[in-house]
């Protein structure tokens, strides 16, 4: 072999290779677009415990080591002509998270020209580095708080085709692993539509929520005789700080009912929407405005979205009580800082009751939040769940924190609350809980 050759032969066999790692981490402050959907863009804060992604590279932080030209694109090959590259990907959060793994190229002066540099990632087949990217996205992982690391082994090889006038020169990589917390509600949040019975749902994560709670429409008298209709249901939206085992009881309120006979000329009026209410087990009562016990358990009042009002008695020969239903109001929310006491009215839900006034947390202790009866003539309306009421002639009110002139109020603990009265909500109410 001639001395040419030689030189050739040895610059053909090692290359050296610069590879650095560092670890971005994208998502230790988690937005979400959907609870467990309102948009804040300004002041966001850190409202989940995510911890921080960490990586560690066995050995030195920077390594300059000889990589071999591949004499062939196998990976069993690859690992005896060249040096593997380690490096553990570590979560220290409190929640799964997924990351990509990138590779960034630093260009250093005389670089290597890309189209000849190839890798492999965890003994997969090699493949090309990205020519037109600075950052070439090579592999992907989650990791759960169960499974809270990984290894990665990497290789880096120049190609057997490579030149010779692309030896000598240099390459410098990055390793990029770019994290962000998996949003454990759903892209959408949790919703919880109307069943008619309590729901009981327990936190997982401890974080800010973004907490909905829509109100249901109120029913009317007649509805085959006429166009006028219930009152729709309030909607009303707060920030709440909840801890992980956080236990809330959701109560969505249904549209209320009515039955008429055409052929009566007095009968009942619309009847009343619940309210759709979100409590939280508390140790004990601090604060008896906006908490309270219930066969022995303490509870808060977070959220309340009232419902709206029936219609008046469509079937009354007097245009006074031919009235369409009022809207909930969720404009002008209760709060501790715009305090009105909540409705202390309780009606027994199996007795025929004229009733006039809101049904909410009172009603919630004694009967559990359900709607009222009222039956004239051949006309008979029950309340929706949720503190639906009925009445004789005029509007039956919605189910709700408080109320007035037929119209039930929503309430709010929260911060960051978001009310307007063009947005409601017709039929049947409806809860949403989503992690910020």
């Amino acid at each position: 072999m001639s001395r040419k050759e030689l030189i050739n032969f040895f610059k053909r066999q090692t290359i050296v290779v610069y590879i650095s790692l560092f670890v971005v981490v994208l998502g230790t402050i988690m937005v979400s677009s959907a609870i467990f959907s309102t948009t804040k863009t300004a002041n966001k804060e850190q409202v989940v415990t995510t911890g921080d992604f960490t990586i560690a590279y066995k050995g030195n932080s920077t390594i300059t080591n000889k990589v071999y030209i591949a004499p062939d694109v196998s990976t069993e090959n690859a690992a005896k002509n060249s040096d593997k590259y380690e490096f553990t990907v570590t979560n220290n959060g409190t929640i799964t998270s997924s990351y990509k793994i990138y590779l960034k190229n630093e260009k250093p002066e005389n670089s290597v020209d890309m189209q000849y540099v190839m890798y492999s990632l965890d003994g997969e087949n090699f493949k090309d580095m990205c020519t037109s990217l600075d950052n070439c996205e090579i592999g992907s992982g989650t990791l759960s708080t169960e499974e809270k690391e990984k290894t990665h082994s990497l290789y880096v090889l120049l190609k057997p085709e490579t030149p010779d006038e692309q030896i000598s020169k240099n390459l410098k990589l990055t390793v990029e692993v770019v994290a962000e917390p998996n949003d454990p509600s759903g892209v959408n949040g949790l919703s919880i539509a109307y069943s008619g019975k309590e729901e009981i749902i327990k936190i997982p994560y401890t974080g800010t929520y973004t907490l909905t709670a829509a109100g249901a429409e109120g029913g009317i008298s007649d509805s085959e005789n006429t166009v006028l209709t219930g009152g729709k249901g309030a909607v009303i939206s707060s920030d709440f700080y909840l801890e992980a085992e956080d236990v809330l009881h959701v109560v969505v309120g249904g549209q209320g009912t009515t039955t008429n006979s055409t052929e009566i000329n007095d009968g009942t009026s619309g009847s009343g929407g619940g309210g759709t209410f979100i409590f939280k087990e508390i140790p004990e009562v601090t604060d008896p405005s906006f908490q309270f016990e219930k066969d022995n358990q303490a509870y808060e009042v977070l959220l309340v979205g009232a419902g709206g009002s029936g219609t008046g008695d469509l079937n009354n020969n007097s245009a006074l009580f031919q009235l369409s239903g009022l809207d909930g109001n969720s404009v002008d929310y209760k709060s501790p800082s715009n305090y009105t006491s909540f409705s202390i009215i309780s009606n027994n839900p199996n007795e025929n009751i004229n009733s006039n006034g809101v049904l909410g947390i009172k009603q919630y202790i004694n009967y559990d939040l359900k709607g009222t009866s009222y039956t004239q003539a051949q006309s008979k309306c029950t309340g929706g769940f949720g503190g639906g009421s009925c009445s004789d002639d005029n509007r039956s009110y919605g189910g709700g924190w408080s109320g007035s002139d037929f119209v039930a109020y929503s309430w709010s603990k929260g911060v960051n609350t978001i009310a307007s009265s063009e947005v409601t909500n017709s039929g049947n109410g409806y809860v949403n809980i989503k992690l910020k």
